[in-house]
């Protein structure tokens, strides 16, 4: 994702985390994952400036698994 982005103090990423801490591989898709496989995968150039829990009425209807709402900022 660092490669798509713009390196400025503005660039944000916004992203839906689901499912998170569901049914483990190889269960899927969707393929569950954990918010630190979220951080691997980004790398150190991304930073959370904001994060919600996805409040159970609101949760999609399919496989199991928590969601969330993040924002990420550009580190420059």
């Amino acid at each position: 994702m660092t490669a798509l982005s713009r390196a400025a103090p503005s660039t944000r990423l916004i992203t839906l985390m689901y499912p998170l801490n569901g049914n483990p591989p190889p269960f899927g898709p969707p393929f569950s994952l954990t918010e630190d496989d979220y951080a691997t995968h980004l790398g150190k150039d991304w930073e959370i400036v904001w994060q919600r829990d996805v409040p159970p009425e609101m949760r999609r209807v399919g496989p199991p698994g928590d969601e969330k709402l993040v924002v990420w900022k550009r580190k420059l």
